[in-house]
């Protein structure tokens, strides 16, 4: 949870690579029911009123899902992050997070297929 709310302080001047290496490394050593709480975390992240916020989540899931492997792409590609994923690229939390969501997810799409 540390790294999680160290990685998405809204006073950070742009991402904090090292603490999304981190999250991504610790992720690698968890049990698939061990990620879950940390993606319910992120999530609601991404649910966060403050835009910043939301884009430095939305680098961390990034960053997860292309170092990571099946546990973590179960998570990301569950109903509830899609459904929040697809939320955000409605643009309704901005035109900039409606774009970087929307973004990943067509990247993602195309690297999974």
């Amino acid at each position: 949870e540390g790294l999680v709310n160290k990685a998405t302080d809204p006073g950070l001047l742009a991402p904090d690579w090292q603490t999304v290496v981190q999250i991504t490394d610790m992720l690698d050593g968890l049990t698939p029911e061990e990620v879950i709480p940390v993606f319910k975390l992120i999530r609601k992240k991404l649910g966060s009123k403050n835009p910043k916020v939301v884009l430095l989540a939305l680098t961390i899931v990034d960053s997860c899902v292309k170092n990571g492997d099946f546990k973590v792409h179960k998570v990301v590609g569950s109903k509830a992050f899609m459904g929040a994923m697809a939320a955000l690229a409605s643009g309704k939390r901005g035109a900039d997070v409606g774009a970087k969501a929307a973004q990943l997810v067509q990247t993602w799409g195309r690297e999974f297929e």
